[in-house]
């Protein structure tokens, strides 16, 4: 896997692993939801009421939705999604407010009663790169998880940013992901020379 220095979000290795959040969110193909989730990440200031105040017009450029559509449009885009975040997975609490900017509460994994702490263990670290070079419009669904796999392994590796596990045990691992994802996302990062592959000697 290759290294990177540089300004990063932390990642919960409980958002990765636990088959209610990521994985669901791949399984669901709701790559938006993914998308929409990892940038109110990367925009959390660390508050301790874990609150943002979401402009909509940042929110569709990074998702790429702003040319061509009406801001009509686009609102009720995003919020569809927030919706989502909101009932579905139960990691934001969105309170919206009619023409203005959303407040967005991040929340507790274990306890969606609380909110959401930046991690002091058990995270991993993902690079401002990839937004700042638009992996996250570039990437499949598939290679965006798998890359996030990659991060994850490397950082606990005792020969980083190398590591090495079975398919097998990856899909375990990360809520019973289909290996069709693992073989084709870790095919699409090695094309787009993302991650570096040694294979064992037969």
């Amino acid at each position: 896997y290759l290294d990177f220095i540089g300004p990063s979000t932390p990642i919960s290795w409980e958002f990765m692993e636990n088959p209610r959040f990521a994985p669901l969110m791949v399984k669901a193909q709701d790559e938006r939801a993914f998308d929409v989730y990892l940038f109110l990440l990367r925009n959390f200031d660390g508050n301790p009421e874990a609150k943002l105040t979401l402009f909509y017009d940042t929110l569709t450029k990074y998702l790429g939705i702003y040319e061509g559509w009406t801001v009509t449009d686009y609102r009720r885009q995003i919020i569809k999604v927030f919706r989502k975040l909101e009932e579905k997975y139960k990691l934001i609490k969105f309170e919206p407010r009619y023409a203005k900017e959303a407040t967005i509460t991040l929340l507790n994994y274990e306890e969606p009663a609380k909110v959401y702490e930046i991690p002091q263990e058990l995270y991993f670290e993902l690079p401002n790169d990839y937004f700042d070079f638009g992996w996250s419009r570039i990437l499949s669904f598939r290679a965006k998880f798998c890359y996030f796999i990659n991060l994850a392994y490397s950082s606990i590796s005792d020969t980083k940013p190398f590591w090495s596990k079975s398919v097998a045990t990856i899909t375990k691992q990360f809520g019973g992901i289909g290996q069709d994802v693992i073989h084709k996302g870790m095919g699409e990062l090695r094309r787009k020379k993302l991650i570096e592959v040694k294979y064992d000697e037969i």
